[in-house]
């Protein structure tokens, strides 16, 4: 009898207990995954994220923001969680059903735009930063685009 319960409990959820145990079920579970991917990935090529493009920590930035290089790597995956939450850049790495599922958890978090204040809510919510790391690399992220002339700024300069 039990059994049976079982088996139509995850029938009703949708859940397939063979294959489905290592799926993520929410956002937080797959940031974690792909966090835990990208740390083994700079764990062996250690200057992977050395250097001068966003998603790299040159010298200069590690000493003015004081980032912690190995706690770098989970900064750029909760970046391009965000980013893919804020649906501001397309990624193949995020599932749209767990984003979905993420925006009806925070839909204030949901509007157009970016904030520094919003981005290290969701950073400390999903992707276990504090809200200093996700201040630092906020700001780091907003300097590079400036440097880049990504960013454009109206006033003629």
């Amino acid at each position: 009898m039990s059994v049976a319960l079982a088996r139509l409990f995850y029938k009703m959820q949708g859940i397939n207990p063979m294959t489905d145990s290592t799926k993520p079920r929410t956002l937080k579970d797959q940031l974690e995954s792909e966090t835990a991917d990208t740390e083994r990935s700079a764990a062996v090529d250690s200057e992977r994220y050395h250097g001068g493009d966003w998603w790299q920590l040159t010298d200069a930035e590690e000493s003015v923001f004081v980032i912690d290089r190995e706690r770098f790597p989970r900064m750029i995956t909760v970046w391009s969680c965000y980013e893919a939450f804020k649906n501001i850049a397309y990624s193949l790495s995020w599932e749209d059903g767990l984003i979905e599922q993420a925006c009806q958890q925070h839909p204030d978090w949901c509007s157009a735009g970016i904030s520094e204040s919003e981005f290290s809510d969701f950073a400390k919510v999903f992707g276990g930063l504090t809200h200093r790391e996700a201040h630092v690399f906020y700001t780091k992220h907003d300097f590079w685009r400036a440097r880049a002339g990504v960013s454009q700024y109206h006033c003629g300069a």
